[in-house]
């Protein structure tokens, strides 16, 4: 949508009757009388210089950028789904990342646990040795 006055006309007009205030109203809370508001919605009092489309295209920006201050999203939601592709790629990257340390940890966890079986193995042995000597011992 261009930003033109019209469109701020058209913007600030359905605000207004959307919150339900009267010219009068608005103006009184603009401290500003009710026929300066007038000219407002009217279009007769510019809110947005000519010239923002031609300082728009010099410094390569869009003239809502330039009066917003930001790059709104647009109708097409283009920009929204450019955003979410980009998320969806640092998270596609992130579960990779997390899926290739969990497989690391869990063959690490697979080889403590052989690593255990044979130190277990090992002291079973021994108590074996142990006992053996033992008895050999008392039958001297």
């Amino acid at each position: 949508m261009p930003m033109d006055n019209s469109t701020v006309k058209r913007n600030i007009l359905n605000i207004r009757e959307s919150l339900g205030l009267s010219q009068e109203k608005m103006a009184d809370r603009l401290d500003i009388c009710r026929n300066t508001y007038r000219n407002i919605e009217k279009g007769s009092t510019k809110l947005i210089s000519d010239a923002i489309p031609k300082i728009a295209e010099l410094c390569g920006k869009s003239p809502e950028e330039i009066v917003l201050g930001y790059i709104p999203v647009k109708e097409d939601g283009r920009l929204l789904q450019e955003e979410r592709e980009r998320m969806q790629l640092k998270m596609n990257i992130l579960q990779e990342e997390y899926q290739s340390e969990i497989d690391r940890l869990r063959t690490e966890i697979e080889h403590l646990k052989l690593t255990v079986e044979l130190l277990q193995d090992n002291i079973r042995t021994k108590d074996d040795i142990i006992g053996l000597l033992q008895k050999q011992l008392g039958e001297k």
